[in-house]
């Protein structure tokens, strides 16, 4: 077991910042493996959660890149936390220390195989990606809805608007207001889909949990980095966008129009 193992840096500073809290968890988890059961569990019932988010985040930057073999690299992190959720129902079993060990040995396991074998193949597109001056506008962000792709290309605009603010010097306030319109229009963009599907007689519910868990992602994102907007905007929120056109909308609106 070695717990001084760190993952190299992926150029995005979301994720970054999300492998930096997963292996301290294992470091905890390792600390507390021979003599806190409590410390020890509440550390890999913490892992789960966080590396569900890193998950979830890390999903929205490969999708809204492009990727198109995402579907597979979800279905291999449903199967990870699967294993995980395992552990957790057995953690008041793991009685001897070198049990608990062979858990924080497991841990390591998910984190840097999954990463370093698997995720590091995607990092130098998104970075590359993420050093483009804007968000362009192109034939695959199309539904054939004419109002929903203008709203879609506000949106849009919104972010390039973001991106050059986000290099500019004292731009909190500036960032603040444009994020405050962003997320205005995104949340009024979202209750017009919702409206349309409604008016076809599509069930919206599914449609209308995927725009709470969006909405609730940047949120989120925005007040762990705080201090860092170019992050968000650049590494997050423009993938965020493209991810919620092409997996989302375009399921439920392409060829409706």
């Amino acid at each position: 077991m070695t717990t001084s193992r760190t993952v190299p840096a992926s150029g995005n500073p979301l994720i970054d910042h999300q492998h930096g809290r997963l292996t301290e968890l294992i470091r905890l988890a390792a600390q507390s493996a021979r003599n806190d059961m409590d410390q020890f569990g509440a550390a890999v019932l913490a892992f789960r959660t966080a590396l569900a988010e890193h998950f979830k985040v890390e999903g929205v930057i490969f999708r809204g890149a492009g990727f198109t073999e995402s579907a597979g690299h979800d279905g291999a992190h449903a199967s990870i936390l699967e294993r995980l959720d395992a552990i957790a129902r057995r953690l008041s079993d793991l009685d001897a220390a070198a049990a608990r060990h062979a858990v924080v040995d497991e841990m390591e396991r998910i984190l840097f195989d999954h990463e370093l074998l698997e995720d590091s193949a995607y990092w130098e597109v998104i970075r590359h990606r993420a050093a483009e001056p804007a968000v362009a506008w192109e034939p695959s962000l199309e539904t054939g809805l004419p109002w929903l792709d203008d709203q879609h290309r506000h949106l849009i605009a919104i972010i390039n608007e973001l991106i050059v603010a986000a290099t500019k010097p004292h731009r909190e306030t500036a960032i603040a207001e444009l994020m405050e319109r962003f997320l205005r229009h995104a949340r009024q963009h979202f209750a017009a889909e919702e409206r349309q599907l409604a008016a076809w007689g599509n069930a919206v519910s599914t449609h209308r949990a995927e725009h709470a868990r969006l909405i609730e992602e940047v949120e989120s994102l925005a007040m762990t980095i705080g201090s860092d907007p170019k992050a968000l905007v650049n590494h997050y929120l423009r993938f965020w966008m493209l991810d919620h056109i092409r997996v989302t909308d375009r399921q439920d609106f392409a060829d409706r129009g």
